[in-house]
């Protein structure tokens, strides 16, 4: 017996596909219908005991009886067909035979209904379709068979333990990970990336970018439940036909998408954008032809050096660049925002933040951006000109030798104390699992420290729910998050026949409920009871200190409406800069990705609108949460080897904590010392105007001769001895 255990990637940013041969695909179960009997799809969340979190199913599990034929959804070869259990989704124990699975299973009195026939079917490319579900004694093929779309494999029996009645679950695997299946029959219009085609230097033909368009634009209107949220319908339409008039020449994907995204920024909404398939690791089909030499980044309009990736003569990090190949920056810098993200509404610092990201670690930044918009080759110049008049010559090589570059591990979380009155916490994302909630609660609650720095400068979002979760632990009294959520529709999208995760002509929202005067479907606290909730306190307690709350560019999605609670309720201190989601209403939850035919490109769009309950009359409509201070960011921060923004955010905490304990003038710089050199106990320090113990006085005698350089008195004396 062999144990394959499929555990879906935790982050995965960006799910793919890849076109294996010409011949559509059918829906597994013989003679029905697309979509029909499907007890869980790609988008549904599942439980993953691994990695003890809900994830994204990403296969299909398909209802039927024991009549149930199952029939070849892809041609290929057949690499197994052997007895399988599957205790659970993502679990897979194989038996050499039947007789060994039955007796291995009944030993652990488990039902041998379970006991099933898994196949495995190699349709090339890389990607594997497994069948899970057969039942033992039906199956029609052997190892080594070549099928065809539509061949018989079986009749249907119990996939999983965690499914009781008849079923089937079919999923498709690249590289030992899951992706999203691609059965795309009855109607469904989704054409996938062509492996061969590259995707860089191929020309998209007039016809196809006219097809793609009508896609495109179709889809957005159908579905957008903001499309003119920030725009007027006037000004949006004549924005399509001025796109459309430019679709006259072939033109590559990279230009087709900077087209494109005119529109994309226009609707002005931080969680609908156009995913450049073609870029990812996974597909290598975007043969960029040489390799960067430095990093680059746009700070407050100028172009500094930020890393070296290789040695050039006289270039250093920190120099600024005012020209590459004589282009100017200032002009280089507006052409490269129209191919980065936006942020929601009016906020306009996300662009620029795009502008800074590194991008051999994110996918953005400016290097991809340059590429994605100039389109440069191995053997042309990269001439760079430095505000002292310098001009410093490269050719662009094919791969350079990349030297002190450092592997980024993503956290969820981390803490410790600065000082001892000062708890520093930083969460990375809003997708945390329970264990991950339960020690963050458990940090706040036992803490001493009067003061919090919650830093969520990076942190784009992630799980909606954990919003609540995470403010209860602040919150004194009680509060919401959201108060309604529209649609376009409660019935049928039509444009859903050119996504890969949605089913053809099926209704995703029939529950809400029709808004003549808005034009609109809804839901909202008088109508359900699903997300409309007025929350309380966390019930084991609350972090009751002073919060200060770091902010930033990329602070977005659930982490904007995270911090925007924090100013609601006046619970903290905001410190930083605007973050890239809306303050009073957002798009998100249910997402869409359209597959723009023959470009490379797919269409992320969010169903769903969501209102806020927070609508603070001190934030403009369309802007995200204006920090209580604001700070910039200067070149010397960013190349500093120390975080120089929470030194000085630290630094206002101490100055903050003084004068709420009222010090005498006469007094604040020794106690600042004394503080820095944590000579004064946290008790102590909250309370600098109450009477001292004997016992408190002690505390601080032993301190104050530890500091002092000679030999400590803990060797001489036990301390708690000495203090009794």
């Amino acid at each position: 017996m062999r144990n394959r255990i499929f555990i879906i990637t935790m982050f995965l940013l960006m799910v793919f596909q890849i076109k294996v041969n010409a011949q559509g695909s059918n829906w597994p179960i013989k003679d029905k219908a697309f979509g029909e009997n499907v007890l869980y799809g790609p988008e549904d969340k599942v439980y993953n005991k691994y990695l003890k979190k809900e994830e994204k199913f990403l296969q299909y599990a398909i209802a039927g009886d024991e009549n149930s034929e199952i029939i070849a959804v892809e041609s290929g070869a057949v690499e197994y067909v052997k007895p399988v259990f599957n205790p659970n989704f993502y679990t897979c124990y194989e038996y050499d035979s039947l007789e060994e699975g039955m007796k291995i299973m009944k030993k652990h009195n488990i039902d041998t209904k379970f006991l099933t026939m898994g196949i495995c079917i190699n349709i090339g490319s890389g990607v594997k379709v497994y069948y899970s579900g057969i039942e033992p004694g039906t199956e029609k093929i052997k190892k080594g068979d070549k099928i065809q779309v539509g061949d018989l494999l079986g009749k249907m029996g119990h996939s999983s333990r965690e499914i009781e009645k008849y079923s089937l679950i079919i999923s498709y695997e690249s590289k030992n990970k899951l992706i999203t299946p691609m059965m795309n029959n009855k109607g469904n219009k989704a054409i996938n990336i062509s492996k061969e085609k590259d995707y860089r230097n191929h020309k998209i033909s007039i016809e196809d970018q006219q097809k793609a368009f009508k896609i495109f634009k179709d889809s957005l209107y159908e579905g957008h439940p903001a499309l003119t949220a920030y725009v007027d319908r006037d000004t949006l339409e004549k924005s399509f036909d001025k796109v459309e008039s430019k679709l006259v020449k072939p033109m590559t994907a990279n230009e087709f998408f900077v087209i494109l995204n005119d529109i994309i920024h226009l609707i002005s909404d931080n969680h609908t954008y156009i995913n450049k398939t073609y870029l990812t690791d996974d597909t290598k089909l975007y043969n960029k032809p040489y390799d960067f030499p430095v990093q680059l980044g746009v700070v407050d309009g100028k172009c500094y050096v930020l890393k070296e990736y290789i040695d050039i003569k006289n270039l250093h990090v920190g120099d600024q660049v005012t020209a590459i190949n004589d282009r100017s920056i200032e002009k280089i810098i507006d052409d490269l925002k129209k191919a980065t993200g936006k942020g929601d509404g009016l906020i306009q610092t996300f662009s620029e933040r795009y502008l800074l990201t590194e991008s051999k670690v994110y996918g953005s930044g400016f290097e991809t951006l340059y590429d994605i918009v100039y389109m440069p080759n191995a053997g042309e110049n990269l001439d760079m000109t430095l505000d002292n008049g310098k001009k410093i010559k490269w050719v662009l090589k094919k791969e350079n030798i990349i030297k002190n570059t450092v592997k980024r591990k993503w956290i969820p979380w981390e803490s410790k104390m600065l000082t001892t009155n000062i708890l520093y916490l930083r969460i990375n994302g809003m997708s945390l699992d329970d264990g991950v909630l339960s020690d963050i609660e458990k940090l706040l609650l036992t803490t001493e420290a009067q003061n919090l720095i919650l830093d969520i400068r990076k942190n784009p979002g992630g799980e909606a729910k954990n919003i609540q979760r995470l403010f209860s632990l602040f919150a004194k009294e009680e509060f919401s998050v959201d108060k309604r959520f529209e649609v376009k529709s409660n019935g049928k999208y039509d444009f859903f026949k050119y996504t890969e995760n949605m089913i053809p002509d099926s209704s995703k929202f029939p529950q809400y409920i029709y808004d003549k005067e808005k034009d609109c479907y809804y839901l909202d606290g008088e109508t359900s009871d699903n997300g409309f909730k007025t929350y309380k306190p966390n019930a084991e307690g609350i972090y009751k200190g002073n919060v200060y709350v770091l902010t930033s560019e990329f602070t977005g999605s659930a982490a904007s409406s995270f911090a925007s609670l924090f100013h609601e309720k006046r619970r903290g201190t905001i410190i930083g800069k605007e973050g890239a989601g809306g303050y009073h209403m957002m798009c998100g939850l249910e997402f869409a990705y359209v597959v723009l035919p023959n470009t490379g490109l797919q269409l992320r769009i969010p169903l769903v609108k969501t209102i806020s309950a927070n609508q603070a009359k001190d934030i403009p409509y369309g802007r995200g949460v204006i920090p209580d201070i604001s700070v910039s960011t200067s070149i010397e921060d960013i190349l500093s080897e120390e975080d120089i923004f929470l030194k000085n955010v630290v630094s206002y905490v101490k100055d903050r904590e003084l004068q709420g304990n009222i010090v005498s003038k006469w007094a604040v710089s020794e106690i600042k010392e004394s503080v820095s050199k944590n000579l004064i106990i946290l008790k102590l320090f909250n309370n600098l105007r109450d009477y001292i113990t004997r016992e408190e006085f002690c505390h601080m005698i032993m301190d104050l001769y530890d500091k002092i350089d000679r030999k400590p008195i803990t060797q001489i004396f036990n301390k708690i001895n000495f203090i009794n």
